[in-house]
């Protein structure tokens, strides 16, 4: 977040980067281990007839895994802005890289907490987020496929705070609602 009165930032937080990064890291191993290292399973084999489908394996194994490494690994040098709110409206990570989309202030209804109630019946731990609800209009999208963390659907933006940098949603609640009047005109 940064400290700027006109501009509010969340950047990803860096704790479930590493845990995706190390998980990601456990699937390239076995990936390469399976298919070219053999340092723990000498005597591995692949039966001829399922050649094809240990073909696909790896490539997942390898291929998305170590991808996906890649990707964590810069995150966690440089990590992505998943949600900013700024003169020009609110913007929120899409896609698999983060790619901003912005909604327009005057579309903005209202700023809110929200609870993650699979996190809370599963744990029984509520889990509060920043949570924005936007006027139905045709004028926008009423859901996006969103990144990690994000949640765009029925008008309705979640940011999950586990993802977030700053998690004192209740701040930031507050910093939002001044930018909204700021800049809903």
């Amino acid at each position: 977040m940064k400290h700027d009165t006109n501009e509010l930032e969340i950047r990803l937080s860096r704790i479930p980067l590493f845990l995706l990064l190390c998980i990601c890291s456990v699937f390239l191993f076995v990936g390469l281990e399976l298919g070219f290292l053999h340092i723990f399973l000498k005597d591995f084999k692949v039966a001829d007839d399922k050649i094809i489908i240990f073909y696909l394996f790896e490539f997942f194994m390898v291929i998305c895994a170590g991808a996906a490494v890649i990707q964590m690994i810069w995150y966690l040098i440089i990590p992505a802005v998943m949600f900013k709110a700024n003169e020009k409206g609110i913007s929120f990570g899409t896609g698999l890289r983060y790619k901003p989309f912005t909604i327009d202030w005057k579309y903005v209804e209202s700023i809110g907490l929200g609870i993650d109630l699979v996190n809370t019946v599963t744990t029984q731990n509520p889990q509060v987020g920043l949570q924005i609800t936007f006027i139905k209009s045709q004028e926008i999208p009423s859901a996006k496929p969103t990144s990690i963390g994000i949640i765009y659907f029925n008008f309705c933006l979640t940011l999950n705070w586990f993802y977030m940098n700053k998690k004192n949603v209740k701040e930031l609640k507050i910093k939002l609602e001044e930018l909204k009047l700021k800049y809903s005109k």
